[in-house]
């Protein structure tokens, strides 16, 4: 992510600077900094800079404040920091230039040292540039497009990734939210919190809907299962009940990080539309689901669920009931017909009512283990494919 204005401006050097025109303009990306005093801005500037001026060669002339502020706009400037100790106040129209063209006019204190801002500013360009750097490297990593060779290793390890090491891939996303949610800037805080909680150091990257941590296990891990259930109790312990983590078979070389990232998605899909109260989901436990995901006919799978439950959806459509509820219920209370009318909290006698019927509508019998089999995954495929639909 680019260094905006809004960002310099948190610096603590800028504690007292004050946004006096532009506010639309405050996520500009800034490239570099450059002191100016001279009017003629478009001989001294490339576009993104920030310019930082006493207002010395301007405070005189209304004229050559608005060549100022013109030039600025035609080249790009990402703002100007203009100090009070020639111009005392920005004038009305330095004002209007910069809200006009969205161009950020900053007013700081007299006393202001240029080089202390310039140096602050730029300190962080360049902490941005490594994380651009981190940032595309994983990217690549993770899509597959990193050659194995010896200059790949070096960047990868500058970066703190050691090739020798084993790595566990989790994703974190906000829990209750659909799987293609969007994260704000307060939300990939939040779980980069959360993650730094754990027992072991990750590097972590943003994308728009989750959080990708890796995890170094050391050269010695055989699998990533474990490190996952100490990671349940972890962010349990510390109050992360709020999000979701998904975490992929363990990553021993190179080629396995698209694996083990691929794997995390699809844990974190089938999180999102199980309901599961867990925090953390492991690839190996999707158990049915893994095979479903990895069919490529989807019209067989399709018609695969319309043989079982086409019968039961056309009734429940029709006759306004909710009889496809009680069946799974029932299938995932393992035939308890107690719990399952506790759950959906109808009378047990009302539960054998309907089973009865389902069963007689299907032309199945319930307690037969292959036919309860089948119905179970049949209700999965259905799941999976609404879900794959919305």
């Amino acid at each position: 992510m680019s260094l905006t204005v809004r960002d310099a401006l948190s610096l603590n050097v800028l504690k007292e600077a004050v946004v006096v025109a532009g506010h639309r303009g405050l996520d500009n990306p800034i490239r570099w900094t450059h002191i100016l005093d001279h009017p003629d801005v478009s001989d001294w500037v490339k576009g993104g800079e920030v310019l930082i001026t006493t207002g010395y060669g301007i405070y005189k002339d209304t004229d050559a404040q608005i060549r100022y502020m013109l030039e600025a706009v035609k080249m790009k400037v990402a703002a100007i920091f203009i100090t009070t100790q020639y111009l005392t106040q920005v004038t009305p129209e330095m004002r209007d230039i910069a809200d006009t063209h969205a161009l950020p006019l900053v007013e700081l204190p007299p006393t202001t040292a240029f080089i202390e801002v310039t140096e602050a500013i730029l300190r962080r360009l360049a902490a941005k540039s490594i994380d651009a750097e981190r940032d595309y490297l994983i990217d690549a990593l993770l899509a597959g497009n990193l050659p194995e060779g010896a200059e790949t290793l070096a960047r990868l390890s500058e970066l703190g990734l050691e090739p020798d090491q084993h790595y566990v891939l989790a994703l974190a996303q906000r829990a209750n939210a659909p799987v293609d949610q969007t994260l704000s800037e307060d939300e990939i805080r939040g779980l980069f919190a959360a993650l730094n909680q754990a027992p072991r150091r990750a590097a972590l990257i943003a994308k728009s809907g989750w959080v990708v941590a890796l995890f170094s296990m050391g050269a010695r891990a055989a699998s990533s299962v474990p490190f996952a259930r100490i990671l349940e109790e972890t962010l349990k312990e510390f109050g992360a009940q709020k999000i979701r983590v998904s975490v992929g078979r363990l990553a021993r070389k190179l080629s396995d990080f698209p694996i083990s990232y691929r794997e995390a998605q699809e844990a974190l899909f089938i999180a999102s539309i199980t309901g599961d109260t867990k925090t953390v989901y492991h690839y190996n436990d999707l158990g049915v689901w893994r095979l479903l995901l990895r069919v490529d006919d989807q019209n067989e799978i399709e018609r695969f669920a319309d043989h079982y439950l086409s019968a039961l959806t056309r009734h429940d459509r029709e006759q306004q009931t909710n009889w496809l509820k009680t069946l799974e219920t029932f299938l995932e209370e393992n035939g308890n017909l107690r719990a399952t009318a506790r759950r959906l909290e109808l009378h047990r006698n009302t539960v054998t009512y309907q089973l009865d019927h389902i069963s007689q509508l299907l032309g199945q019998d319930l307690n037969d283990s292959e036919v309860r089999l089948n119905l179970q995954i049949a209700l999965r495929v259905r799941r999976l494919l609404e879900a794959k639909q919305k």
